[in-house]
Parts: C-alpha cells; structure tokens; sequence
C-alpha cells in the first residue's frame, strides 16, 4: 500500500510538470512592462521577507493591471505573503482566489498545507459570487481598469487610421507629381525622336538589310535556346542520378548505422547479465559464509539447524549438527540440570540526517544515514528506496563515495555504519514541489527486521517568464514597430546559460538583428545565447521589425519567444500579442509602348499591363480615354499575345485580382483616316479600386500618325514655242511624308497640237497619254523622270497649250491619295 502510494504521488508530480508546461505556451497579453517590474519588486521582497512590502507590491499589480499575465503568479505570492505577515484572512482570500481562476496550476502543490486549509475554509464561507464587500469593489475595479483600457485602445487606433489617412493622403501627391514628371518627360522624349525621324534618310537598302539582320538574329537566337535546353536537361538527368546515388548511399548508411546499434544493445544486454549473474554469485558466496559461520560458532543452536536449511537451499550439502554431550550431573539425589542456549536475533537502529534544505534541482544530493546494529550477532542491513527511477538514488559508504551498494558490510553488536544516500532531483520539476518518499534498511539475518524513513524533499529550481508585446497592434505595409521581450526568473535557484529564440513570422523582418548581443539563426530566428538570472532578476530585449511591403491585409502577426535552459533542458514557450496587418489598396498600370506610330484609319491594338500592388484581393474598374475622333474598346487580353481573339471580352472592370497579381488589357483604337503625317494623339487609361478606398492610378501614351506625303513638281520652259520647236518636260516626284507610299502613279496629257518626242520608262494609258509608276516611294525618295515634245506644224498662232500631269498614290493600308 506504501509504494502504491509513493507512486501516485510520483504521477501527480509528472501531471504537474505537465501543466506547467501547457501554462507556459499561453499567449501574453499585451501589458506594459511596468507590471513586471512591480511583480519582481514584490517577489524580491517576499524573497528578504520583507513582507509588507511584498503584500504593497503585488496589490498594485493586480489593482493597476488586471490583466497581466503575471496574475497566476502575483496572487499567488500575495496569498503566501499574507499568510507569513500572519493575515489570514487575507491569505485564504486570495488563495482560493487562486485556486479558483488557475484550479490546474502546479504551484498549488507547493503552498502551505495550512495555507491551502485555510482557502478551502474560505472556499465553504464565501462561494464563487459571494466575496465580501471589499473584493467586490477590488471587481469593480477591475472592470473599470479594463474599460479605460478599451479607451486607450480605441483612441491608438483613431490615431493610428488619422495617420494612415495623412501618408495615403502623401502618397497620392507624390505619385501625382511623378506622373506630372514622367509626362514631362515622355513629350521632351516624343520631340527628340520626332526630330531624329526627321532628320534620318531611309533608303529600301537599309530597309532589307535590317529586316535580314533580324532573321539572323532570330535564327541565332533559336539555336541558342535549343543550346539551353539541351544543358539543362543534361544538368537535370545528373542531378537525378546525383540523388538517387545519394539516396543509395543513405540507405546502406541507415542500414549499417541500425546493425551497428542491434550489435550494441546485443553486447549491452549479454554484459548486463553477466554482472547481474556475477553479483548473485558474489552474494550466494557471502551467504554460504555466514551460514557456515553460524554452524561452526554456534553447532547445536536452533540458528545452526537454520543455517543447515538455507545452505540446502543454496545447494551446498553439510552434516547435521550434533548437540554437545552434557556433562555429567553430580550423583547428588534429587538434582535436575536444564541446559540453556541465547539465540541470535536482530535489531538495529537507522537515523537518517533530518530535515534537509532545498535541494536544487539536476544537481547531485547526498543525505547521510547511520545504522547501529543492536542485535545480539554479526548482522548485514540491505538499503532500498522507493524514490522513483529518475532521481538515480544510490548507497555509498561514507569512506567510499564513489562505489554502490545495496546492503552494508557485516557489523559486529554495537557497531555504526555510516553511509550516504546520493540522488538528483529530476531537472523538470517546478520550484518550491515539496516531496516525500521512503528509503528502508531490512536485516539480512532476519528479513522481517525492517525499519523506514520518509525523506521530505523541497525543490529548489529557476522558473523562467517571458512577457512579449508590441508597441503597435494596427500595422501597414512598410510600417516599423518594436517588440519588447522581458525574461524574468521567479524561481529561487539561479538559471544559467540560458537561450533565449525568437522565432517571428516571415511577414516581419528585422532591422537591426545583429544588436543586442542577438544572432540571426536561418531566416526567421533570432537567438540570445548565455543568459543568466539570479532569482528575482529581469532582462529586457528590444528588437525593431518592419512589415515586408507584400504582406497581406487582416494577417495576424505573433513573436513567438522560447526559453532554453540547457543546463536542465527544459523549454518553455511565449507568445506575443496579434498585431493585425492593415488593408491597402493600390494599383500599378503600364502601357506597352509610351510612343506609338500609326497609319491614319489603321486599328491599333495597345496591351496593358494591370497589377494589383495592394495587399487584399479586390477589382478594379477601368476607363480608356482617347480624342473624340477616334473610338477606343477595352478587352481582356486572356492569352496575353497582345492580339484580339474572338473570345476575349469587353470589359469596364477587372479581376478580383491577388496581391501582386497582373492582368493583361488590349486597348482597340479605331483611327481617323484624316489624320495629317506627324499629327500627335493622347490616349490614356485610368484604373481604380472598384471600393473607392484609392485615387485612381493613370497611364498615358502618345499616338503619333505616320503616312506618306507624296508631291509632285514639273519643270519646263514657258513661254511662247513656233511650230517644230521642242520642249522637255522633268517631273519630279518627292515623299515628303514619314510613311512609305505605294503604287505611285503620274498621269501626264497633252494638247493634239502637240506629239511626243521621246520619253522613259513610261507607258501609254487609255487615253493616249503617259503614266510613270512606281511600286514604292519611301520617305523622303525622290524620282525624276523627263518627257520630250515638239509643237506641231501649221500650228495657228495664239493657240494656247497645256500639258497636264496627275498624281495618285497609295499608303500602307490601302488607302488612296
């Protein structure tokens, strides 16, 4: 029934290391540090027992931050304050106040017995809802402290919208003034190009030769993208077969390293045994030593007739003792004689060295015990515990520290043992548990002959807190904030090198990771190494983040802060404050080509490129803008090739698109066939958050017309001509536009008093005249051509002559002039 119990309440402690464990990952609560500072003014005082000053402090947490997440702790120590500074009342007040809002917390364990008697009196007394006058109003309190905190809340986060409002409202301006700067811009770039265009002489040469330089160059660029592909899907067939010969030589590691392992436990095993058997024949051989001794001390003695029995158990065969001859009675008449014999039997005495400090925890402990044997023979004591196997308990002889036993050597009547009972508290058990287990001492010679001790043990250990908050809880793309983290030791040992990890989401990223003594472990880590708190210490760490510009709108950001304690290997986890990221609304728009040339009546297709640069998911509306002379359709280009398909419908809007997700617009432009050469036309298009939380973002374009201008000059000598005289005519024909013009045609007729002399390169038209054609006539070409008449005989003076020539021309589209 004893060890039953003993092992019970060693379950209960593992339960209570469990709930510290769940307790520690709660969330922290976002109090000003202040709290903490209080906590550890009374804890430090309660440690001096000081505590009055104790009691002072640890009411001003719980009455200015109701809310702290140091409240388990600070009503605890408050309770056991009073209880010291002898107000009861006062202690079972927030005792059971404890014991009600935290019923899981493992420090109940180490609280007064009588403390915990007085809470659950209290507990009977005043029921949940029944507190006295004075702890409702402290209620009262709370809840009012808790609304003026709403307050405080409410008002950063007014603050912090009329903020956002103002940078938005900075922001558009800005962009207002670079698009004013990048129109600027783009019409000094449109005046350059434009007087570079004219200023250059296009010939049909350069013409073919550029349109063969790009055939090559596409050619050459094929075979360099076939050139790729062919090394990259050689480098892939090796990094294929480079994994799967690393996947080989794994297994057959795994393999060896496993067989290796069964071997070990194989020759771990066969020499446990062998010392196990060992042993047992050492004992057998002290056992059949003693037995034989009590034979030969003792023949004829109900102990030798024992010890005859256990060597037959033992299997050693020895004879039957014999009792002694009496001796003979004197021949006296009427004399009787009784022959006695003093047994053996066992007694002794163990003292164990009582009370003991606290004990700290994973280091080694050693109790000191005395045995006196009090029997009446040589006696043997063996030694248990019934500590549980994670404590290491082990029997050592005070003269030798370093060698186990598990029963003294032989003592004669009278004389002491003194050994020593060494053990480590586990390293995961919370500070101030109270413990008690047995340790027994059982005589060798009469196993019944036992005695045991309760050994009480207090734990002695660090307990490590860690509050994390922001300073800001409401956060933009691009916004700065710092995370404070205090470490507080309430424990009563001191903690050494300890490791603090701050472990943040990938939406922050520090600013200066390096400051502080921190170093940056991968990406989303930062590690202090080699903390050390006495009891009662604090430690503050500030660390500056900014929120990446891509991080999406209503995510939820926490800092998560581990505490390692390598010495004892434990862990305890802490988790900050929800910081919120912010909607954004913004758009990014861009036209393919800031200069495009056309032909006046040509349908000019203009892709878009749309992206969403705000950080929630929503649509946009769009609206083209062009001169009224011309008609502009917007549709979604889906395949994005910058082409119209007949699938690809007309919008007004677009998306909901993603964060950071594009889209593809065509702009369908329909020209006036009228347009001059060089004529400029804006055309421009406007995107806008369809939730009118954003201006609208505006991209611009310029159109220039581009077509030929062909003239034509004809050159001759007027005057008066007699009959017979000739006359040659030059035509000159001049592209003066920036276009290339085709099929040019020039007509030329003359009077019946006048007959074609000679003439090149010209054929004869329907009626009867001339007409010079030309396939094409580039920009700024010219062509001469000449014609030679002569004025008929007999010719009537006065007769008027006229020749007349007539120009026709085609653009790029078909279009006649």
């Amino acid at each position: 029934m004893k060890m039953l119990k003993y092992c019970r309440a060693a379950a209960s402690v593992f339960a209570c290391l469990v709930f510290v464990v769940l307790l520690s990952v709660s969330p922290v609560s976002a109090q000003d540090t202040e709290d903490s500072r209080l906590f550890l003014s009374g804890f430090n005082a309660y440690q001096q027992k000081d505590y009055a000053t104790a009691v002072t402090s640890l009411n001003e947490v719980l009455q200015k931050y109701p809310d702290t997440p140091l409240r388990d702790m600070t009503l605890f120590w408050l309770a056991r304050a009073h209880f010291k500074s002898g107000n009861q009342q006062e202690a079972a007040r927030f005792m059971a106040r404890f014991n009600r809002e935290y019923p899981d917390n493992p420090l109940r364990q180490t609280a007064e017995e009588e403390l915990q008697a007085l809470a659950a009196r209290y507990e009977q007394q005043y029921p949940a809802g029944s507190e006295p006058a004075d702890t409702r109003a402290v209620a009262a309190a709370r809840a009012a402290e808790q609304e003026r905190l709403q307050r405080e809340a409410a008002e950063r986060q007014r603050l912090a919208a009329a903020k956002a409002a103002e940078e938005q409202a900075a922001r558009e301006k800005a962009e207002a003034e670079r698009r004013a700067a990048a129109e600027r811009v783009a019409r000094e770039k449109a005046a350059a190009e434009q007087a570079q265009r004219e200023a250059a002489e296009k010939t049909e040469k350069a013409r073919l030769q550029k349109v063969e330089e790009e055939r090559l160059a596409r050619e050459q660029q094929q075979r360099d993208e076939a050139e790729r592909a062919r090394i990259l899907k050689a480098k892939a067939e090796e990094e294929r077969l480079a994994r799967e010969r690393a996947e080989r030589i794994a297994r057959t590691q795994a393999e060896a390293e496993k067989q290796a392992a069964e071997r070990a436990e194989q020759q771990a095993a066969a020499q446990k045994a062998a010392a196990a058997e060992h042993e047992r024949q050492v004992l057998r051989e002290k056992a059949i030593a003693e037995y034989k001794g009590i034979l030969e001390r003792y023949p004829d003695s109900p102990a030798a007739r024992t010890a005859v029995n256990r060597l037959k158990a033992l299997g050693v065969t020895v004879a039957q003792p014999q009792p002694r001859a009496a001796a003979p009675a004197p021949a006296v008449a009427g004399t009787q004689v009784l022959t006695l014999e003093v047994a053996q039997y066992a007694a002794f005495e163990f003292k164990p060295s009582l009370p003991l400090p606290p004990v700290e925890v994973a280091k080694p402990t050693v109790l000191p015990f005395e045995i006196v044997n009090r029997g009446n023979g040589r006696d043997s004591f063996f030694l248990a515990s019934g500590f549980p196997t994670e404590f290491g308990v082990r029997f050592a002889a005070e003269s030798a520290p370093d060698q186990s036993i598990n029963q003294t050597p032989p003592l004669a009547p009278g004389e002491t043992f003194r050994g020593r009972m060494i053990l480590t508290v586990p390293a995961a058990t919370i500070d101030g548990l109270r413990m008690t287990y047995p340790i027994q001492a059982a005589s060798q010679y009469m196993a019944e002959a036992s005695q045991s001790r309760e050994i009480a043990l207090t734990a002695s250990a660090p307990l490590l807190r860690a509050v994390v908050k922001t300073d800001k809880t409401n956060l933009m793309p691009g916004e700065r904030t710092q995370y404070r983290i205090t470490v507080l030791n309430v424990g009563s040992a001191v903690a050494r090198d300890v490791t603090l990890r701050i472990s943040h989401p990938p939406q922050l990223e520090p600013q200066e990771p390096t400051a502080g003594g921190l170093r940056q472990e991968m990406k989303a880590a930062l590690v202090l190494d080699g903390i050390q708190l006495k009891p009662g210490e604090r430690r503050d760490v500030t660390i500056p983040f900014a929120v990446r510009e891509d991080a999406l709108a209503r995510e939820e950001l926490m800092v998560r802060a581990d505490l390692i304690n390598t010495p004892l290997q434990t862990r305890s986890a802490f988790l900050s404050n929800v910081a919120h990221v912010q909607p954004v609304s913004s758009v990014a728009v861009q036209v393919a080509d800031s200069r495009i040339t056309t032909i006046p009546g040509q349908v000019v297709r203009v892709p878009v490129t749309v992206t969403n640069r705000g950080n929630l998911r929503e649509s946009f509306s769009v609206v083209a803008d062009v001169p009224s002379s011309q008609k502009v359709t917007v549709y979604h280009d889906l395949n994005r090739d910058g082409s119209r398909q007949a699938d690809e419908p007309e919008i007004a809007a677009i998306g909901p698109l993603g964060p950071r997700e594009e889209a593809m617009l065509l702009l369908e432009i329909t020209t006036p066939r009228s347009a001059q050469d060089g004529a400029e036309a804006g055309i421009s298009v406007s995107v806008a958050p369809q939730s009118g939380s954003a201006t609208p973002t505006v991209a611009a374009s310029r159109m220039i017309f581009s077509r030929p201008v062909v003239q034509l000059a004809m050159k001759g000598r007027d005057g008066r001509l007699i009959p017979g005289e000739l006359l040659t005519v030059e035509l000159a024909v001049v592209n003066q536009g920036s276009n290339l013009a085709r099929l040019v045609e020039v007509a030329t007729t003359w009077p019946e008093q006048m007959e074609l002399v000679a003439t090149e390169a010209a054929s004869q038209n329907a009626t009867g005249g001339l007409t010079w054609r030309f396939t094409e006539l580039g920009a700024g070409e010219k062509r001469l051509v000449k014609a030679s008449f002569r004025v008929k005989p007999n010719t009537v003076v006065g007769t008027g002559l006229q020749l007349k020539s007539v120009l026709s021309y085609q653009d790029q589209l078909g279009n006649r002039y």
